[in-house]
């Protein structure tokens, strides 16, 4: 996935910028002569492709829930690893006893008896408490308040679109959301942090200034570590804002990229 889309943000630095225009297909990977370590056979290929493509009901065919993004695959030094901790040789999906016990109260209950249509609906209606989606911020933003959010895109947990859904779903819902609301992507940054992208950011410190001076951060300097030492800094752009490499210079320099939308 990387040698396939890393070189599509014009610089190849081990990182898939915006994983949404890569398009690799993992067919091409499918075992000519057998099952190898090198290649996916064809029933792991549609594994593969039905993780990217994310839940749908499959009686309408609607989406429930986006899919992991290409190049959230490995990542040798996420703090939460990669998909090998929750595909990969599992006999159960992770997180199952959040559906046992808190939506079915059930220990014994079935995965494979979920229905798409009724038990979603059930879910929302017993776990109004955890339900976090409301899109109108009208009140928030009333009250002065300031919202930074950022996601990592190789993230292997929480699918980064989930994030970038919710931020366009208050645009829609809260008139001047760039004001007080705004949404970070993170480029090669697994699930909270770890990955080939630069991931060492103060958040805090940026909301901090922002509630201050009242000026919403245009960008936020990020740093990656190798051994404790910065080895490349990259500025994280608010959404729909992504980092573009100038053209000359140090591309390991955050001075060389500007934000700016494609």
């Amino acid at each position: 996935m990387i040698a396939a889309c890393d070189a599509l943000d014009g610089v190849k630095d081990g990182i898939i910028s915006d994983p949404r225009r890569c398009k690799f297909d993992p067919a091409t990977l499918v075992c000519k002569g057998g099952d190898g370590a090198d290649c996916l056979t064809e029933p792991q290929v549609a594994e593969v492709k039905s993780i990217y493509d994310g839940a749908h009901n499959p009686r309408t065919g609607k989406r429930i829930y986006s899919g992991w993004e290409r190049g959230s695959e490995f990542l040798d030094n996420s703090p939460i690893g990669s998909w090998a901790g929750y595909f990969v040789g599992k006999d159960e999906p992770a997180r199952l006893e959040f559906w046992r016990s808190w939506v079915f109260h059930d220990p014994a209950w079935d995965l494979r008896s979920f229905d798409f249509d009724k038990d979603l609906a059930f879910a929302d209606h017993a776990l109004p408490q955890i339900d976090s989606m409301d899109s109108n911020l009208t009140q928030f933003k009333q009250r002065h308040g300031r919202l930074l959010m950022y996601c990592g895109w190789a993230d292997p947990v929480v699918p980064p679109e989930e994030g970038i859904g919710y931020y366009e779903s208050v645009e829609r819902a809260t008139p001047g959301t760039p004001d007080f609301f705004r949404l970070f992507m993170v480029p090669g940054m697994g699930h909270c942090g770890g990955g080939p992208g630069p991931n060492t950011f103060d958040p805090l410190g940026t909301l901090d200034r922002w509630v201050s001076d009242g000026t919403p951060p245009d960008k936020i300097i990020a740093s990656h570590l190798t051994d404790g030492k910065v080895d490349r800094t990259r500025p994280l752009c608010p959404w729909p804002q992504v980092a573009r490499f100038k053209g000359s210079g140090n591309s390991d320099d955050a001075a060389q990229y500007v934000c700016k939308e494609e």
